[in-house]
């Protein structure tokens, strides 16, 4: 009877041990798809300006002087327009969310001073503990990053390229 009851612990003692690590390495797992998540929402949200960029230029025959010209009207309310066209939020439209700061900067002109080149960077905010590139995208639709502590530029290397 004692050598079966030290087998039996013994063996539930081992299932113990077996379903600790099976559930660390879930946790583990799950940290890794939180923190690849994490990483592709700045992309997303560069896309996002490229796409509302397309359609604003689509609607009024050039691309916006300003980032808070694809947001709303302030408080939401009133018509779209090229002053507030609602191609994205309000708070997206501020320039920060989500730990980066997004620029926008026309880049070029044609002989009726139309926007006809635009720039954007996302820039990680020095505080966040999970953004570690920073990121360009202009009217081509190219977004390229970088690791080093600086704005990304058109001669970093593409996103997944």
């Amino acid at each position: 009877m004692k050598t079966f009851l030290a087998v039996f612990f013994g063996i539930l003692a081992a299932a113990a041990v077996i379903a600790g690590i099976v559930g660390v390495i879930r946790l583990v797992e799950q940290e890794q798809r939180a923190t690849q998540v994490r990483r592709e929402i700045p992309v997303l949200r560069v896309r996002t300006i490229n796409t509302a960029c397309i359609t604003y230029q689509a609607t009024y025959d050039r691309y916006p002087e300003t980032l808070g010209q694809l947001g709303p009207s302030p408080g939401g309310g009133g018509s779209y327009s090229a002053e507030h066209a609602g191609f994205i939020d309000e708070v997206f439209a501020s320039g920060k969310v989500g730990g980066y700061t997004f620029s926008y900067c026309p880049t070029k002109r044609d002989r009726r001073g139309r926007v006809v080149g635009y720039a954007v960077t996302a820039t990680r905010d020095p505080v966040s503990t999970w953004a570690i590139r920073n990121y360009f995208t202009d009217e081509s639709g190219v977004i390229r990053s970088t690791l080093e502590n600086r704005p990304a530029t058109s001669g970093d290397p593409a996103v997944g390229g």
